[in-house]
């Protein structure tokens, strides 16, 4: 009979950063979108939903875990001004 070991959050992300990632040839820092939506303003759904729609560069999902490159930059918000000013521009 198996036993079950609940794992935590953060065993998973050590397992996912330090022994998966370096395997399938990615080696950067990497953070999570609760960290990138603190770093950025914005809470941890909103980068998610972000991650989602292909508005982070370097994004990755991994099993339910969106990751992003450390120092990646706050992705612009379409539904401002400034946006839609950039969007004419190119």
């Amino acid at each position: 009979m198996k036993i079950f070991y609940p794992v935590s959050f953060a065993t998973k992300m050590y397992n996912l950063c330090y022994h998966q990632m370096p395997k399938r040839g990615i080696d950067m820092e990497w953070i999570t979108v609760k960290e990138a939506g603190e770093l950025w303003g914005m809470t941890p759904r909103r980068a998610q939903f972000l991650c989602a729609n292909g508005k982070v560069n370097g994004a990755q999902k991994l099993g339910n875990i969106w990751v992003v490159p450390k120092g990646t930059p706050k992705p612009i918000d379409g539904r401002t001004k400034a946006a839609k000013e950039q969007k004419h521009q190119s």
